[in-house]
């Protein structure tokens, strides 16, 4: 007999309410959810469908081919058994809701999440027409970006409840899709960081395990005090997580990023964790355009959204423009900086060729470079922008966050590339191209010849330039996690541009320090790194 375990789902009522409906969209022509709505009589209130046609057969699915035509995908499907109906629904129904719960909100307390249509047809080859009937019956909502992107959120997540499930049958789908997902993370991982990654893999899962809370009490208290009733569900979900140890192995995204129960811990619940401290880079993404800055101007030709930042030998020479900057760019006028950093690269036996190149380079570039690496780059805009209006409305300890988030939806992550008159943000894309006008210029190049070398793949119309930020982070931290691995008495994991310690570690914060900034130096970084204490 198979070992009961926790589903989350719907009152009976409901669910025989979700499956009749179900049963009769999939395997009824006549069905009014597959008519085509065309107005409503405004004298009778009658609905009027298929341009008034009246209910007629239609096809269950469709698609539209490049010429316009109408294409039938499916005309219908067989009745539905009950059973097996009920209990692909049971499976899909608590694989949504832990989707919602695990799913951190927004500013707005909203939780919208995606689902893996590749993942779930693996379980179910008709997930998607239940998918349609939970949002016909209003369980569901959605937005869709595009054909390929659609995000989800639960109308009203109260009307789901834990209960014990016994089922074979849905114990066994929930096993497939956990052993189909390892799986398929298994061979990305492979992808992106090729087979001998493994060992640290499996490492990096017996750390994550190592979180726990050390003050229940305290968490739950903290979890309690959230005013948003979703950032209530969110911190008690994770309580409950660490409590249980329903702690996941690690995941990895497509750019390498690593997540884990961690990556997504509320940074108020940390201080009841066993977390001691956490080293991180100061402006992390804006630094790391550095590298995209210098092959801008030195490396043009090797730029593609298919690069993997492997370490290369022209980092070196990087790492020696970047010191120089870090330096000695107050001691000289913009006149004489530029000649004297190349007078500098010379004697350290730069070609010529390199050098004629760096001359090009303009002195606001220079000031972007300098004020990344010192870790103040997010200073000049909160003085800049001290009195906007709609700032003052946060509490001065969360003014730089919601800088940071603006600049990086304006400037660095944003689709656009040019600034809009009527863009109620706008005055922040100004003052960023206003300080820094070439590597305004420089970030619109990027945008432009990314999107140029997407089109026809399935990555058109992506916002490309973060995945390559991403993607040299997540280099960066994974060579670094394998240094710290490797030492005994050290417990340690990361999120994203931190390296976070665990308590009880015999390795102290210098050497730890000392390991991240040779890591960013192989890339030709000077980070300014900074510490979170929670002991």
């Amino acid at each position: 007999m198979k070992k009961g375990i926790s589903i989350y789902t719907l009152e009976d009522k409901l669910l025989d309410k979700i499956i009749n409906k179900y049963s009769d969209y999939v395997s009824n022509p006549k069905n009014v959810h597959r008519q085509d709505f065309s107005n409503i009589n405004m004298y009778t209130g009658e609905v009027i469908y298929n341009d008034g046609k009246g209910i007629i057969d239609m096809p269950l699915s469709t698609h539209t081919n490049i010429i316009g035509e109408t294409i039938i995908d499916r005309e219908n499907l067989p009745k539905p058994q009950y059973i097996n109906t009920r209990n692909n629904f049971l499976f899909l129904l608590d694989n949504i809701y832990r989707h919602y719960i695990n799913t951190e909100p927004d500013v707005n307390d909203e939780v919208w999440f995606l689902l893996s249509s590749e993942m779930l047809k693996k379980i179910d080859e008709y997930y998607n027409y239940k998918i349609e009937v939970l949002f016909i019956l209003g369980v569901l909502n959605r937005r869709q970006f595009d054909e390929k992107r659609c995000e989800y959120t639960l109308s009203n997540p109260n009307i789901f409840r834990s209960t014990k499930c016994q089922l074979g049958d849905v114990i066994e789908k929930k096993e497939r899709f956990q052993n189909a997902f390892e799986k398929w993370h298994k061979e990305r991982i492979i992808e992106i960081h090729e087979e001998a990654i493994l060992p640290f893999v499996d490492k990096y899962n017996k750390s994550v395990k190592h979180l726990k809370l050390i003050d229940v009490d305290g968490a739950r208290m903290c979890a309690d005090s959230q005013t948003k009733e979703r950032a209530r569900l969110y911190y008690h979900n994770f309580i409950t997580k660490i409590e249980e140890r329903q702690i996941n192995n690690v995941v990895i995204d497509s750019n390498g990023r690593w997540y884990h129960l961690g990556t997504a811990l509320p940074k108020n619940l940390k201080p009841y964790t066993n977390i001691q401290y956490s080293i991180d880079c100061k402006n992390s993404h804006p630094l790391l355009f550095n590298i995209l800055i210098l092959d801008y101007f030195l490396n043009n030709d090797s730029i593609s959204i298919n690069n993997k930042y492997n370490i290369d030998k022209l980092y070196s020479i990087y790492y020696l423009i970047n010191y120089y900057i870090f330096d000695y760019y107050n001691l000289f006028s913009f006149h004489y900086f530029g000649g004297n950093l190349c007078n500098y690269l010379k004697t350290n036996n730069v070609e010529d060729d390199i050098i004629a190149k760096v001359k090009k380079i303009p002195y606001d570039v220079y000031t972007y470079m300098y004020h990344t690496m010192k870790g103040n780059f997010w200073e000049y805009f909160l003085e800049y922008f001290k009195d906007d209006h709609d700032l003052m409305r946060y509490e001065e300890k969360d003014r730089r966050g919601e800088i940071k988030k603006i600049l990086f939806a304006k400037v660095f992550y944003g689709g656009q590339t040019k600034i809009y008159q009527n863009d109620k943000n706008k005055q922040w894309a100004e003052a960023f191209r206003d300080k820094y006008p070439n590597v305004w210029r420089i970030i619109v190049w990027y945008k432009q010849t990314l999107h140029e070398e997407t089109i026809g793949t399935k990555e058109e119309g992506k916002k490309v330039l973060s995945w390559l930020l991403m993607r040299v982070e997540s280099r960066i931290f994974t060579n670094i996690l394998q240094k710290l691995f490797n030492k005994r008495g050290l417990v340690v994991i990361s999120i994203h541009d931190a390296i976070v310690v665990l308590k009880d570690n015999n390795i102290g914060e210098e050497k730890i320090k000392e390991i991240m900034i040779e890591e960013y130096a192989k890339y030709g970084l000077i980070p300014t790194l900074s510490v979170d204490r929670y002991y």
